[in-house]
C-alpha cells in the first residue's frame, strides 16, 4: 500500500489515536517493508537517546583544560596575516548609513548599545578577502585603519564600519577569541574516544552482529 506523501499527519495526539483506532478497526496493517522501517526508526531513535544521555553524563570540558590546550598549542593560534576586529553595519541607503555613522561618533554607550541591538550587529574579526573589494582595500591598506569609516557604497548597499582593534600578522589570537573553538575541539576529541570505548564495550556485551547490525 503506497502512502500519499501529500497528506501530512496531524500533530494532535488525540487525532492520531482516533485515526489509529479507525485503521485497526478497518483491518489496515503495515506492509512488512514498512514494519521493518518502523522498527529501524525505533531502534535508531532509542539508540541515539541512549548515546546522548551516555555522552552528556560523561563528557565535559573544564576551563583548565581549555587554558592548558591554548598554552600547549599556542603556535597554532598565530595570525597568518593582518586582521581587524570591527562593527559592520550594512544599510539600504546612504542617509540611513550616515545616521548610523553620526550615532557611532557620539561614543555614547547607551546609543551604541541601542544601535547594535537595532541592527543585530556584533563584533567580528575579518581577514583580507572577507569583505567586498572597496572595504578590503580600506581595512588592509598601507596604514592600520582607525575610527568610524564610511558610508561606503557597494553592490550590497552602504557600509559603515567601526574599527575596534587591529591585529598585525604574526600576533597571537587571544584565549577569549579561540575559547569556543578550543572547547569544541576538546569536546569532539573526548566524545570520539568515549564513543569508540562504548562501541567496543557493547560489541563484547552483545556479540554476533554482522556489518548490517543483524
Amino acid at each position: 500500500m503506497a502512502v500519499d506523501s501529500s497528506v501530512s499527519l496531524t500533530s494532535s495526539p488525540v487525532a492520531q489515536n482516533l485515526l489509529y483506532r479507525a485503521a485497526s478497526a478497518n483491518g489496515l496493517r503495515l506492509e512488512s517493508e514498512m514494519e521493518v522501517l518502523v522498527l529501524q526508526y525505533r531502534e535508531a531513535l532509542l539508540g541515539n537517546l541512549f548515546l546522548e544521555h551516555y555522552m552528556s553524563s560523561r563528557v565535559s570540558v573544564t576551563m583548565d583544560e581549555i587554558r592548558d590546550h591554548y598554552v600547549t598549542n599556542r603556535p597554532a593560534y598565530q595570525r597568518r596575516g593582518n586582521q581587524v576586529r570591527v562593527l559592520h553595519f550594512l544599510l539600504a541607503d546612504v542617509d540611513k548609513a550616515t545616521s548610523v555613522k553620526v550615532a557611532l561618533l557620539q561614543y555614547d554607550a547607551a546609543v551604541r548599545s541601542s544601535l547594535l541591538e537595532e541592527h543585530a550587529v556584533v563584533p567580528s574579526t575579518v581577514s583580507p578577502g572577507d569583505m567586498p573589494t572597496p572595504l578590503d582595500a580600506l581595512l588592509f591598506g598601507d596604514s592600520p585603519p582607525r575610527g568610524v569609516l564610511g558610508p561606503i557604497g557597494t553592490q550590497f548597499g552602504f557600509h559603515v564600519i567601526e574599527v575596534l582593534e587591529f591585529f598585525p600578522k604574526n600576533s597571537f589570537r587571544g584565549l577569549d577569541e579561540v575559547y569556543d573553538e578550543i572547547s569544541q575541539n576538546i569536546y569532539r576529541t573526548k566524545r570520539g574516544a568515549l564513543y569508540s570505548h562504548l562501541m567496543d564495550s557493547l560489541s563484547r556485551a552483545y556479540p554476533g552482529l554482522d556489518a548490517d547490525g543483524k
